[in-house]
């Protein structure tokens, strides 16, 4: 009968080590299912913090492949419209000038003297420099200068001359035009509004018109060109 005890009571100690040891093993099961279940919950947080970032910059690269799009497609406009009025400033030169007597650049001076500044103000572009056109390395090269002055200033003639076109000219607002004999042709862009007329002889420091804005930046800048034979040359070459 005692070995039948002692048998009994081993083998329950066995049972009840088992138990204790499935008892201990689900509970590392349980543990390790939260772990397991809060990883997956980091995880899907981390993927959708991942996600968003992933939306995000392709947003951001979908609105600046937009940009860029409608930035070349201003600059293939703006490449246009300064193409139609180099045109037009030629059109009008031949038609409603004489050339008497040609002159080459090395004389030009000799011949016509000094230019005076059409404008008091800041120069922020100079003759054949590239202007920027919007944030991606677009440029358009100016055939004249851009002087900042102030809203309402009075342009003055930089030579003496016979008006030979004053009106609209596209992005450059109201235009005056000057021959000054030889080939030689001043050109004053975004005026609001000119004190001369068409065929007029006006002289040197004459005021002919008032300063505006310009159309693209809303700012007082005059545009100014200095023409020898239809060509655009730089104005320095007689402002002193």
């Amino acid at each position: 009968i005692k070995k039948v005890i002692k048998h009994e009571k081993e083998e329950i100690n066995k049972i009840n080590k088992i138990k204790n040891k499935i008892k201990n093993e689900n509970i590392e099961i349980t543990s390790q299912k939260i772990e397991l279940a809060s990883l997956k919950n980091k995880l899907r947080i981390e993927k959708n913090k991942m996600n968003k970032k992933v939306s995000e910059k392709n947003r951001i690269i979908k609105k600046l492949k937009n940009k860029k799009a409608y930035y070349n497609r201003e600059i293939k406009k703006l490449k246009s419209e300064k193409l139609k009025i180099e045109n037009r400033i030629k059109e009008i030169i031949k038609a409603r000038t004489k050339v008497k007597e040609n002159i080459s650049l090395k004389n030009l001076k000799n011949k016509m003297g000094n230019m005076i500044y059409p404008i008091d103000g800041k120069l922020i572009l100079g003759f054949n420099e590239p202007k920027k056109i919007g944030n991606y390395g677009g440029t358009i090269k100016s055939n004249g200068i851009e002087i900042k002055g102030r809203l309402g200033s009075r342009v003055k003639a930089t030579l003496d001359g016979k008006v030979v076109y004053v009106d609209k000219m596209d992005e450059l607002n109201n235009v005056i035009i000057i021959d000054h004999g030889y080939g030689v042709v001043t050109v004053y862009g975004n005026l609001i509004s000119s004190y001369v007329k068409k065929d007029q002889m006006i002289s040197k420091g004459e005021k002919i018109g008032v300063l505006g804005l310009t159309n693209n930046t809303q700012e007082a800048v005059l545009y100014f060109e200095l023409r020898l034979n239809t060509e655009p040359i730089n104005p320095f070459n007689l402002i002193r």
